[in-house]
């Protein structure tokens, strides 16, 4: 009789293995980094990019689970354990939290996070909101959003930007958390935007710099890339506008309603096997625009591939590739008005090929104790094939590096650096000239009882090279019979943001915050030398820094 009790106590000594996988209710997409844990507290592990996790247990009749997620239920199983296995699998669906409160950004503090712990003032814009305007970039849906305007493809935040026809930005855009500016103006790049393939606009309101670096002086707009679903997604959308009549007849230079513009969008997504993620998107945008010769015909297409690696947990990686072809005409000014309106100016008219091709390299692994390590880069070259003597390319190399590490039920902590070194040349404007900043960021995100703090601290450092010996003679840009390279630092300063938020009861939230901005103009801006229909623009290097 000894003997038999021995041997069934053996039996319930022994671990067992709990497998599973953790998917959202509705969708049956998984949940990455769902917390599961015994109720006990003996084991406890985080769900992978497949939403799966594995735990080992000390043997009972009946262990209880409980899983935690961030926007849904909590939910708690008690699952019984026949003695004959040494494995037990299980799925869980999770159910969405039917609250606004509930919608989770990444943007605030570049990791995800419940909306009522930003403690800076924010809006999001939802991809059935960009699909109802039928717009073929997200300006339209942005200038519906409180504080936000928009001059041509200028943004502006609270008042944060006027118009200097595309010479830098006060206002940062992102996509997926990489810069969307051209490496020469620094200007916003709406028409490189997949308007078809959006999860979310996060739209930040107010100095950014800690996080986001120079350029983020009036606040971010971040579009966040939609993900790809466990079932294969393809979106055709063609759409064909026409403009109206101008409200002013010397506005309708050929006195009929002609103008339109003519787009195809084709986006498809898919799991490739078990691992795999691609994304497909191609535009046709064809504009024949309401002044004359305000031409565009555009091309775009955009691929992402990123696979779940099959031989460590937690580990992912992949590559997005675009490429932007743009044939169009533009000028600044009219002929005269109000008898020319809508027609070029003498010397105002430019033909133009632009191309722009950009190579961006990612690698994030997710650790089993939920911490975070993340490498990004961008490859941008961009082609500018100018009628007039304005011809020239530029190059931009951007590397982000971030580190998220847990604190328990305190918080998390973020650290991060980042390098980014644009070239620009164009022989009869600016000739060569470069741009190189450096930066490393920290900031932590503290809860204690009902309130979030956070506070941050970046250390920027910029330096730029160019030549300022062009000049304008006879009409034209010149070099300068002996070059006169300036090299300069520009910034080398910490930069500091604090905030905190307090949510007394459900559905109410009090915030307040503090941050500092920086914006450095861009290197067109300082080096620039060129002319058009009696309008000249001279360099200037020593142009101060913006801080706010």
């Amino acid at each position: 009789m000894r003997h038999l009790v021995g041997i069934v106590a053996l039996v319930w000594a022994q671990k067992v293995a709990l497998v599973g996988r953790v998917t959202d209710e509705a969708t049956r997409e998984p949940l990455i980094g769902a917390k599961v844990q015994v109720s006990t507290g003996e084991a406890g592990a985080l769900t992978d990019l497949e939403g799966r996790f594995r735990l080992e247990v000390t043997r009972a009749p009946v262990v209880r689970l409980q899983v935690l997620y961030e926007g849904y239920e909590e939910k708690e199983y008690a699952l019984r354990v026949p003695p004959d296995k040494d494995e037990l699998a299980v799925d869980i669906p999770l159910t969405p939290k039917n609250t606004v409160l509930q919608e989770v950004v990444v943007s605030a503090s570049r990791y995800e996070q419940r909306i009522e712990q930003v403690s800076v003032s924010m809006d999001f814009v939802k991809p059935k909101q960009v699909t109802n305007l039928a717009s073929i970039d997200p300006i339209k849906v942005l200038e519906q959003t409180p504080g936000v305007s928009t001059n041509k493809d200028q943004p502006s935040i609270r008042g944060s930007s006027g118009y200097t026809y595309g010479a830098g930005s006060r206002v940062l855009l992102l996509l997926d958390g990489l810069p969307m500016m051209s490496p020469d103006r620094l200007s916003t790049q709406f028409d490189l935007i997949p308007v078809d393939n959006i999860k979310q606009i996060e739209i930040v309101k107010g100095a950014s710099s800690v996080l986001y670096g120079t350029g983020a002086l009036g606040g971010i707009i971040n579009v966040v890339s939609e993900d790809v679903k466990f079932q294969p997604r393809t979106v055709v959308r063609l759409q064909h506008q026409i403009y109206d009549t101008p409200r002013e007849p010397v506005g309708d230079w050929d006195g009929r309603s002609s103008a339109t513009v003519t787009a195809a969008h084709i986006v498809h997504a898919q799991r490739v096997g078990e691992t795999w993620e691609v994304t497909t998107l191609l535009d046709l945008i064809r504009d024949t625009g309401f002044r004359k010769e305000g031409f565009s015909n555009r091309a775009r297409t955009w691929i992402s591939i990123k696979q779940n690696a099959p031989f460590l947990d937690g580990l992912q990686y992949g590559v997005t590739l675009q490429a932007n072809i743009d044939s169009s005409a533009t000028y600044i000014a009219w002929d005269s008005f109000p008898t020319r309106a809508n027609l070029p100016g003498d010397g105002f008219l430019t033909y133009q090929l632009l191309q722009r091709y950009m190579v961006d390299p990612f690698i994030s692994y997710l650790t089993p104790k939920g911490n975070r390590h993340w490498l990004r880069g961008r490859h941008y070259r961009t082609v500018n094939d100018l009628s007039t003597p304005q011809s020239g390319g530029a190059t931009l190399h951007y590397y982000d590096y971030q580190y998220i590490q847990g604190l328990g039920k305190w918080g998390k902590v973020i650290v991060g650096a980042n390098f980014t070194e644009n070239r620009v040349y164009a022989k009869e404007v600016f000739g060569r000239a470069r741009g190189r900043q450096t930066a490393a960021f920290a900031q932590a995100e503290v809860d204690i009882w009902k309130f979030h703090l956070s506070g941050g601290v970046r250390y920027q450092y910029e330096d730029i090279e160019g030549d300022t010996s062009l000049k304008i003679a006879g009409g034209r840009v010149v070099k300068g019979d002996v070059p006169q390279v300036v090299r300069l630092v520009t910034i080398r300063e910490p930069v500091f943001r604090g905030g905190v938020t307090f949510t007394p009861f459900l559905g109410t939230t009090l915030r307040a915050s503090f941050g500092q901005g920086l914006r450095s103009p861009s290197v067109a801006e300082r080096f620039t030398t060129t002319g058009a229909g009696g309008i000249t623009v001279l360099p200037n290097p020593f142009v101060k820094i913006e801080r706010g």
